[in-house]
């Protein structure tokens, strides 16, 4: 299994081979899943989200666990800082801004206890509000906009476009079937992955 990161500062494709077990090799992670890698280009540093079989003692239960691995490349000379919760047990999505050193960690555990969570942006309460409204379909992906002024959330039948500084949706884009979303690095242009297709917006045209 091979992992793209796209590198936006320099254009550069950083590639890891998970099947080497470089990863799992340094951090012991056995009967673990690394599900998904993203890459901070500003700070140089990769986010692993782990997803951990051996599961976690809480409340008198053994529940299987997610946590994120922020580390630096070399990992071999870089220690991983471990993010984890106990009120979070599992980010089944996570979203690293490409310039500043934040994340998004979203958690659908139970339906009843959802929680978005934005680190260094007190964001989290408000957008969580537009998660919770229901009628869009399945919440999909969180992404910023290259100058971290926007927020596109995805669920499986709307987009929705965030402005960051009042936290306002700006925009509601109706879209079967929508995957994920994507701003282009230098901000000209807004693409949505559908099931079959891929959907291109001139930013300008949106925000």
């Amino acid at each position: 299994m091979i992992c793209e990161i796209n590198n936006f500062s320099d254009t550069n494709i950083a590639l890891i081979c998970l099947d080497s077990g470089e990863v799992k090799k340094l951090m012991s992670l056995e009967n673990c899943v690394i599900r998904q890698i993203q890459f901070n280009s500003t700070t140089q540093e990769y986010l692993f989200e782990v997803f951990d079989r051996n599961g976690l003692e809480h409340e008198d239960n053994c529940v299987d666990t997610t946590y994120i691995l922020k580390w630096k490349y070399p990992f071999e000379e870089n220690k991983p800082q471990k993010i984890t919760s106990l009120f979070i047990k599992e980010w089944s999505v996570t979203k690293l801004s490409n310039w500043n050193d934040k994340y998004a960690l979203y958690d659908d555990t139970t339906a009843t206890q959802q929680k978005l969570v934005i680190t260094d942006q007190n964001l989290s309460e408000r957008i969580g509000m537009y998660i919770s409204e229901g009628n869009k379909g399945y919440f999909c992906r969180i992404n910023w906009s290259s100058d971290d002024k926007y927020i596109a959330l995805t669920y499986s039948e709307v987009v929705e476009i965030i402005r960051v500084e009042d936290c306002i949706c700006i925009r509601q884009i109706k879209i079967d079937f929508a995957m994920a979303t994507v701003f282009s690095p230098d901000g000209i242009y807004f693409a949505i992955e559908a099931m079959s297709k891929v959907y291109l917006f001139k930013t300008s045209d949106l925000i």
